[in-house]
């Protein structure tokens, strides 16, 4: 009996996650979408889709790395989605075994996991199947590299009203199904942060005048004092073309021994930590500019090593807009929707004005770019308040 339920290297680093099911009537779906179409993955609303390299765990930033990533290619061009943040999308996939109409849909939950949904039919290579029909929702871990276990996948698919919820609040429903595959409504709402009201305190300097014979200064009364602080921003990363810097001192010196400690803890006490890349007379933003392809990756190492929550882009001397894009981009494809990005304009930048540090155009940034920006941390210190203000901060 063929108990495959897609053919072996589909999905190779994978663990399933017995989905736990909630009756839920098909009245629930969102009303954001129209009509889904036949065949494949079609989406009736393109607006949610993103690229499917974000839905794609890179082996570089997988921890522990990939040994063996997804394989897509036995899917047709444009039967994969790739669902957005913050969207609700219809679909129809079809069956997972016929060729023809084969669809895949996908969402991207963290760094290293990602949901996916196929459509499961007693035809083609299961025509002589005995496990159930229906949408099946797994999760691929990419930190765990181990193959399919066929007999573990039995488990009970979604039938027509089933809804399934996972434990970030990304939801799968079920709307309706026929021997072709399912239509189902994918709501990724939970993943978009939509806290309104935000404590961060920027954390730069560690030791009274920055020298490792004075005293420690810890972040932790931020968390211990009550404070209320929801968020830490460690700064400053400096990307220097000799390599990585914050502060004044190499990431791994023993300088930072006690920081890094002190900022997990806070981490396991639920307060994300997110890294201040820029920022005045910082030359991160050049060398970004001049070498990309060696700076960027040396970021991405820095957030792996130091398990960062986030980066807060802070460009205050003039930037090609497409650099920023391109960092921002880079940051999604490998870190996923949750991880944190954030930007730090002044208030002519957020008035509609080019900023004048920057040079960024942040409405043109922000038509481009919105969806993947968490939110801007407006700078207002030093007469930054101002529209008027076209020297540097003192």
């Amino acid at each position: 009996m063929n108990r495959r339920l897609l053919p072996a290297g589909v999905i190779a680093a994978a663990v399933l996650l017995i989905p736990t099911l909630a009756s839920a009537p098909a009245s629930a779906l969102g009303t954001d979408t129209a009509p889904p179409q036949s065949g494949g993955a079609a989406v009736a609303e393109p607006a949610a889709l993103q690229p499917l390299e974000r839905c794609l765990v890179p082996t570089a930033t997988a921890d522990p790395p990939v040994q063996t990533p997804i394989d897509t290619g036995r899917f047709a061009d444009g039967s994969i989605s790739c669902i957005r943040p913050g969207k609700t999308a219809t679909l129809h996939l079809g069956a997972a075994e016929d060729p023809a109409s084969a669809g895949l849909a996908l969402v991207r939950l963290s760094a290293n996991i990602v949901l996916a949904v196929e459509s499961r039919r007693s035809i083609g290579a299961d025509a002589d199947s005995t496990a159930a029909e229906g949408a099946l929702v797994y999760r691929i871990d990419a930190s765990v590299p181990q193959t399919r276990d066929a007999d573990a996948l039995a488990a009970a698919p979604l039938q027509p009203g089933d809804t399934y919820t996972d434990e970030t609040g990304v939801t799968v429903t079920v709307a309706a199904a026929d021997a072709a595959g399912d239509t189902i409504s994918v709501d990724t709402s939970a993943l978009v942060h939509t806290d309104t009201k935000r404590t961060i305190a920027y954390y730069q300097t560690s030791r009274v005048d920055n020298k490792i014979t004075n005293p420690y200064i810890s972040p932790l009364p931020l968390l211990t004092e009550g404070t209320g602080t929801d968020y830490v921003i460690l700064g400053a990363i400096k990307l220097k073309e000799e390599g990585v810097i914050l502060n004044d001192h190499t990431p791994d010196d023993p300088y930072y021994v006690p920081v890094w400690a002190d900022l997990a803890a806070m981490q396991a006490q639920g307060v994300p930590v997110i890294g201040m890349v820029g920022g005045d007379q910082n030359p991160s933003w050049q060398t970004l500019s001049d070498d990309f392809d060696v700076q960027y990756p040396r970021l991405r190492d820095l957030i792996v090593k130091y398990h960062l929550d986030g980066i807060d882009l802070d460009v205050e001397t003039p930037t090609d807009i497409t650099v920023v894009e391109a960092v921002i981009d880079a940051l999604r494809v490998d870190f996923g929707p949750t991880f944190l990005v954030t930007l730090s304009p002044v208030a002519a930048g957020m008035a509609g004005e080019i900023d004048r540090l920057s040079k960024l155009d942040y409405n043109r940034l922000y038509a481009d770019r919105g969806d993947d920006i968490d939110w801007f941390n407006l700078q207002t210190y030093c007469g930054w308040a101002s529209r008027r203000r076209s020297s540097s901060p003192r």
